[in-house]
């Protein structure tokens, strides 16, 4: 009897092993090079690359993925509700991006090849870890209420991330858009060949930089940094407390822009709606460019330091045009040593002081 028991717990072990899925003790599917080629992680995977992830439940690697083909997926989620934990390792393939003129992006070989792929499936979260040198996207998350974290995309031929939700995240050195979120928060996107960020929501504490789009994209954008792209900086509906600076295009374009700043960038400085508590320096075009202008700061720019409807408790000074263009009323302005002169236009409505005196 102690001996047939013993046979049986052989095949049981046996079918185990050969049935595919490897569990780590509090029920997470680990997930290895080895398993890759021998398939069976979950039912439908074949041996081989893509590993299919075909039921809900939590994933990790246990040992970095290697793909050997541009057009090859390394991860394909097709289930709702799973988490993929990278643990700090790396899937690579063989994609190598180097930059172009312009900030511009070259990826060789090209393909169709994704890190991590759920085109449709919803409630995926993919953390921790490095997705690199893949054909096509690093993280391509499409489906509702996504979530990637901590994760590091880069030299991947398309995307380096798609997301909904994307926080901490660095993408450097892709093909097209760094980071494509709705909401996020936290991460960096660099030198890639597209935008570096763009938000369909919220994008916030963000840093992009060396892109060769414009640098955030978003309908809000709250404290964000965008330096150098070959872009506009900051392109939102809402612009609050962002810094950009030595971008190609405006620094800013929003509908509403409050106390931004914005300096040497090779278009206009701030052009919105309403300005209101901005800064704005050593633009090659106009400082601000606004509907109504309050209590803005507006110095050294190529062009007129404010055009404005209505200026309220502005500042303009050293601008190569006029200090203000105004097609509406103006008051409590300051201009000194613009080079075409103080105000064009407008009708004065309180006292403003040009060049050290009040403005006739």
């Amino acid at each position: 009897m102690k001996s047939r028991f013993a046979l049986c717990s052989v095949v049981v072990l046996c079918i185990m092993v050969l049935s595919g899925s490897v569990h780590a003790a509090d029920g997470v599917v680990q997930i290895n090079q080895g398993r890759a080629v021998a398939g069976g992680v979950t039912p439908g995977d074949t041996p081989g690359f893509p590993v299919t992830i075909s039921r809900p439940g939590n994933y990790q690697l246990t040992s970095n993925l290697t793909v050997t083909r541009a057009n090859t997926t390394a991860i394909e989620i097709t289930s709702d509700d799973v988490t993929l934990d990278l643990n700090g390792l790396t899937i690579s393939g063989p994609t190598v991006c180097t930059p172009g003129v312009n900030k511009s992006v070259t990826c060789s070989p090209a393909g169709t090849g994704i890190g991590v792929n759920a085109p449709s499936e919803a409630n995926i979260v993919v953390i921790n870890g490095v997705v690199k040198g893949m054909g096509l996207d690093g993280i391509n998350l499409a489906g509702t209420n996504t979530r990637a974290e901590n994760i590091q995309a880069y030299s991947n031929g398309g995307n380096g991330i798609l997301t909904t939700i994307g926080s901490n995240n660095t993408a450097a050195s892709n093909g097209m858009v760094g980071i494509s979120i709705t909401n996020g928060s936290n991460n960096t996107s660099a030198n890639n060949g597209g935008d570096g960020i763009d938000s369909f929501g919220t994008a916030n504490n963000n840093v992009s930089n060396n892109n060769g789009g414009i640098g955030i994209s978003a309908l809000t954008a709250n404290s964000n940094a965008s330096f150098n792209n070959q872009g506009d900086g900051i392109d939102a509906n809402t612009a609050i407390g962002n810094t950009a600076t030595g971008n190609t295009g405006n620094g800013i374009t929003a509908f509403t822009a409050n106390n931004n700043v914005s300096n040497n960038n090779g278009g206009n400085g701030i052009v919105t709606n309403t300005a209101i508590g901005n800064t704005a320096a050593g633009n090659a075009g106009n400082g601000i460019n606004a509907g109504m202008a309050n209590n803005n700061s507006s110095n050294n720019n190529g062009g007129n330091g404010i055009i404005a409807g209505t200026a309220i408790g502005n500042t303009a000074t050293g601008n190569a045009g006029y200090g203000l263009s105004s097609s509406g009323g103006y008051t409590n302005n300051v201009f000194q040593g613009n080079t075409t002169g103080s105000v064009s236009g407008g009708i004065q409505m309180g006292t403003n002081v040009c060049n050290g005196t009040a403005c006739p």
